[in-house]
């Protein structure tokens, strides 16, 4: 019996002490900032150890960086502050893509719209489908020994087109209106 009360009240500590950023699923139209040490390293949440992305604003990333998708979609990975660090960003653990090698020896800071714009600062965009995923990222350059990078997730717009067969009716009932009214007449 002490052994589930000990165990209860570690999980209502659990919930209560983790950051509510480290539960939660990642969405659409953000930016996100996370961390990464050396060569080898995967990512982790900044914790409030990071300088806050600006133009647009970036927000810390969850420890989890799950989605799930209706259409599918891009994800936008870039390397920030100090440049030459380099990813292979991974869902389920399987590599999609590796962002752009580049030059050191630059800088972009915290400042995103100055980072995609930047030769030398390492980016990819890699399109993912429907259905759910849990991205991660793995380091593969890092001449800092790490740093902080951002990504973003950008959800495919669909819009429908009616079918040749709606067009058909309107037209079969436009015609049928045209026909009664001279008739009328």
């Amino acid at each position: 019996m002490r052994p589930r009360i000990l165990a209860g009240v570690a999980a209502v500590l659990m919930a209560t002490i983790l950051p509510q950023t480290a539960r939660a699923q990642v969405v659409a139209n953000q930016w996100y900032e996370f961390r990464f040490g050396g060569i080898g390293s995967a990512n982790a949440v900044c914790g409030g150890a990071c300088d806050v992305g600006t133009n647009p604003a970036s927000i810390d990333a969850p420890a989890a960086w799950t989605y799930t998708s209706a259409t599918g979609g891009i994800f936008t990975l870039l390397d920030g502050f100090e440049t030459g660090d380099r990813f292979n960003l991974l869902d389920f653990g399987a590599t999609i893509g590796q962002t752009s090698a580049t030059a050191t020896g630059g800088s972009c800071g915290s400042n995103i719209s100055l980072c995609l714009t930047t030769p030398n600062a390492s980016k990819g965009s890699f399109a993912f489908s429907a259905g759910s995923h849990s991205w991660s990222t793995l380091t593969t350059a890092s001449p800092s020994g790490g740093g902080a990078a951002f990504f973003r997730i950008d959800e495919r717009v669909t819009t429908t087109v009616p079918e040749p067969g709606t067009y058909a009716l309107l037209a079969t009932g436009l015609v049928a209106i045209a026909f009664a009214r001279r008739r009328k007449a």
